[in-house]
């Protein structure tokens, strides 16, 4: 039975394949110039592989700005979703501080922004410069608006949620919150 599997035509397809690859490989590292349509067309496939490059990272930069917008939702809205859940309200209080500092402070920048701009630079995208806020916020809900009082509007939404959680400090009924 064994022996019949290795005289079929879908073995014999593969084997010459493996063997094609064998040989592609053979003559790519003893120095030949192996061109990468000779690889694509062995394997009977039309795929420009620059062009799919481009797009993985324009995928990847996509998924980022997902995150990034994501992070500004937990930012703006975790308070709401913190009431007793201890552990995520200290997450949130750290995010809150954390994203004031990244809004506040020339330097560090924000992690998400220059991994953003990287996976841009790689997918043919020219890359924003300055800050998330100011690039996606301003020029889609604040067009006309100085980027000081975005800044400024970022600070006061985090310093809200902050005032939230002194409240419910003050106001815990039998010392928790």
């Amino acid at each position: 039975m064994g022996g019949a599997w290795l005289g079929s035509p879908i073995i014999g397809h593969w084997f010459e394949k493996i063997k094609m690859a064998n040989i592609l490989l053979t003559r790519r590292l003893a120095g030949e110039a192996v061109g990468l349509s000779a690889c694509l067309v062995f394997w009977g496939t039309k795929v420009n592989l620059l062009t799919m490059g481009v797009k993985v990272y324009h995928g990847m930069a996509v998924t980022i700005l997902t995150l990034h917008l994501l992070w500004i939702f937990w930012v703006i809205c975790g308070a709401l979703l913190t009431r007793r859940r201890r552990a995520l309200r200290w997450l949130h209080i750290i995010s809150l501080v954390y994203s004031v500092l990244i809004e506040a402070l020339p330097w560090p920048p924000c992690p998400l922004t220059l991994l953003e701009a990287w996976l841009e630079a790689r997918a043919g995208v020219s890359p924003y410069q300055g800050s998330f806020l100011v690039h996606y916020l301003e020029a889609t809900v604040y067009p006309d608006i100085p980027v000081s009082w975005l800044i400024a509007g970022a600070v006061v939404v985090c310093a809200f949620n902050l005032g939230v959680y002194a409240f419910r400090y003050c106001h815990r009924p039998g010392g928790g919150w």
